[in-house]
């Protein structure tokens, strides 16, 4: 395993146990307990320095002396927490039971939702979207988002009734993202589609909360975003990044989806140029010789949980069974293919694997 304190750009992303139960980068750091220059720093002081601080860097703090250990472990506990992810959308009492409904049916968290999470900001204006598989109780979470204020707002392509827009699939999209080589040729294929409920605000812009109703997993959506920095997951358990050493250390995004229209890429890409972030248009990213992109991109096959991912176990709101069903048997693998526009662009693809 690669030292996390070389700063070479193809350093695995590896955080201690804290943030990663699948490795712990710090033990390659000798701590100096001696030192005793952050203790007498006052911790307000010490955490607004935080805040400017990456994941990877929190963690190479964190091994400088106990008291760095101690203030990133409260710092961290405090803001890497859904609940500030919810709460613009939901009170707290309404948090709470959407969290039930998530440990229940399996939904996820994705989208500029999960990358505000890890960011540890917020978005102006931004909205929240989860993502559910259709055989899961989707009748329950549609319900529930309804009885705390928001209402059905169908598309252009959709019935005004939630009902009938369920029942409806001419418009829902196929998921180019599935590589199902494990599975039937006379399998039908995979789609999605996404229903919105919006909440007026009584001091700003509508609330919007957005479901993605998928006949396939859950995360197949997610393999069809436009780059990689939008690929993270929250599970019930735990908050999953799959590219997090480009996306929150070198602040660098891949396209990766060949489907959208050129226009319509462009807008979300666009976006997250704007807050800050390099678009890569195409990279070398697989097992070659002279490769020079991190080692996330370089290896030909991961999976969900892998050592390349950064994963934060959250606070359960109920007891029980700590598997998460996420980190087992999800696997994707790298093509490359051309966009609408002609142009060669990576592409992943998650392969259909059974989980454990």
């Amino acid at each position: 395993m690669n030292n996390p304190a070389n700063n070479s750009p193809s350093t695995s992303y590896a955080f201690d146990d804290d943030f990663n139960p699948l490795l712990d980068s710090m033990q390659s750091l000798k701590v100096d307990k001696s030192n005793k220059i952050f203790a007498v720093l006052d911790t307000d002081i010490l955490e607004y320095i935080l805040t400017f601080l990456t994941g990877l860097d929190l963690c190479r703090f964190k091994g400088v002396c106990t008291a760095s250990l101690r203030v990133v472990d409260e710092y961290t506990r405090r803001v890497f927490t859904v609940d500030r992810i919810f709460s613009p959308f939901f009170t707290a009492e309404q948090t709470i039971l959407l969290r039930q409904i998530q440990f229940d049916t399996n939904f996820l968290v994705s989208g500029s939702a999960a990358v505000q999470f890890f960011e540890r900001t917020n978005y102006s204006g931004s909205d929240l979207t989860l993502y559910i598989a259709e055989e899961e109780d989707t009748n329950s979470l549609f319900q529930f988002i309804e009885s705390c204020g928001y209402t059905f707002k169908n598309s252009s392509s959709q019935p005004t009734s939630l009902k009938k827009a369920l029942e409806t699939k001419d418009n829902w999209v196929p998921l180019s993202s599935t590589y199902r080589q494990y599975e039937s040729d006379y399998d039908p294929p995979w789609f999605m589609a996404t229903f919105s409920f919006e909440q007026q605000h009584p001091s700003g812009p509508p609330l919007n909360v957005h479901v993605t109703v998928s006949t396939g997993w859950a995360d197949a959506p997610i393999f069809n975003f436009t780059s990689t920095v939008v690929m993270n997951i929250i599970t019930s358990m735990n908050a999953i990044s799959l590219f997090p050493f480009s996306s929150f250390h070198l602040y660098e995004t891949l396209v990766t989806t060949p489907d959208l229209e050129e226009s319509e890429r462009e807008v979300e890409l666009q976006k997250y140029s704007a807050r800050g972030w390099t678009i890569l248009r195409r990279k070398k990213i697989w097992y070659m010789d002279g490769c020079d992109s991190p080692e996330e991109y370089s290896a030909y096959m991961r999976h969900i949980g892998d050592e390349y991912c950064w994963i934060i176990p959250l606070s359960s709101t109920r007891g029980g069974d700590s598997y998460d069903y996420m980190l087992h048997g999800k696997y994707w693998v790298y093509s490359e293919q051309r966009s609408k526009t002609g142009d060669r662009v990576a592409h992943m693809q998650l392969a259909a694997t059974c989980h454990e």
